[in-house]
């Protein structure tokens, strides 16, 4: 067993202390280095926001330089903060409005290619068919025949004009175009001196919604019209076409008849109803079937040998019956009669 005197020990207590001091020194050295570290990030943390100020303001120095740039060379100004729309644009939009404004007023005061009383006598044919009044329009037409003769061969030269209205400052204004292939709008036409269309056109023919009016005169004033849906000029779709006396109309016989139904091509194709109406205002309502204009001879129709007829009893009177010849039963009979491109 090793043993120390006590100066031993002793030397060996000091060399003990200043090993534990020296340890403690140590520490203290790490914890004075760790609130050194910890004041920097604070410090750091402080002047992040300083900083973003800082390179904010940068930006927004630099927008308003391109502003102000942009202003002296004419251009627009970047951004638009303010949401006022720059003079550049102010002027652009002003000029557009002012060049519409022209254009209107120069359209307003293209001359039209009739005289005054021609033109009076489109506007009345034009409101009567937009009231959808076919009746009025016959009686003007039967009225002036004269002066539309003159208008559609001498003033028009046989040519088709479109003529519409619209209103400016409150009053109605007419126009009139040359009808091309390129014409497209909704107007009146007047296609022969007892013939007018309204409606909807495309390519120069009538193309969508349209109607049309022919006058004419019998033993008693009439007319002839067709209504519904047309396309390249003839009547395809729904629609109907008919006759009626509109005046002095006769004791006997009809005073109206009309065909309702699909049109294929200005005829009729499949279900169609015929309507007729005598002067004491009895009506009788057929219902029949064609096929390119031409009836279908059903199992309703009874043939009668004796004189060769097929007959069709009416929806109110069996007695009451339509009577087709064997001719008729092998004609074209039920089709739109008012023709765009007649001459």
């Amino acid at each position: 067993m090793c043993r120390y005197s006590r100066k031993g020990r002793n030397k060996i207590r000091l060399k003990q202390l200043k090993i534990r001091q020296t340890g403690l020194k140590d520490r203290q050295e790490k914890f004075k280095n760790r609130q050194t570290g910890s004041k920097s990030r604070q410090e750091a943390h402080k002047k992040g926001p300083e900083k973003r100020a800082m390179l904010l303001t940068g930006v927004l120095m630099i927008l308003v330089i391109l502003a102000v740039l942009a202003v002296i060379r004419g251009g627009d100004i970047p951004g638009n903060y303010d949401g006022r729309i720059p003079e550049t644009e102010k002027n652009v939009e002003m000029e557009e409005s002012a060049e519409t404004a022209e254009t209107k007023e120069a359209e307003a005061q293209i001359p039209l290619p009739v005289n005054e009383k021609e033109e009076a006598l489109l506007r009345s044919l034009y409101q009567a068919m937009e009231k959808k009044e076919p009746d009025q329009a016959a009686r003007i037409l039967n009225s002036q025949e004269d002066l539309l003769k003159t208008l559609v061969q001498e003033t028009l030269d046989g040519k088709k004009y479109l003529y519409w209205q619209e209103e400016t400052e409150g009053e109605l204004t007419g126009h009139m175009e040359e009808m091309t292939g390129e014409t497209k709008g909704r107007g009146l036409a007047v296609t022969r001196f007892n013939t007018v269309f309204f409606g909807e056109f495309s390519g120069g023919k009538p193309e969508g919604d349209c109607a049309a009016v022919q006058a004419m005169v019998l033993a008693e004033p009439r007319f002839t019209y067709a209504d519904g849906e047309w396309k390249n000029g003839k009547m395809n779709g729904h629609g109907k076409t008919g006759y009626r006396y509109y005046e002095n109309a006769p004791e006997t016989g009809f005073v109206m008849a009309e065909k309702e139904g699909r049109y294929q091509e200005n005829l009729l194709e499949g279900d169609f109803t015929y309507i007729a109406e005598n002067a004491g205002g009895e009506q009788l309502c057929w219902d029949m079937q064609a096929k390119n204009g031409v009836t279908v001879l059903s199992e309703k129709w009874v043939r009668h040998k004796n004189n060769g007829t097929y007959m069709l009893p009416s929806k109110e009177d069996s007695g009451r019956a339509y009577v087709l010849s064997e001719s008729q039963a092998e004609t074209i009979m039920w089709n739109n009669l008012i023709v765009w491109d007649e001459q």
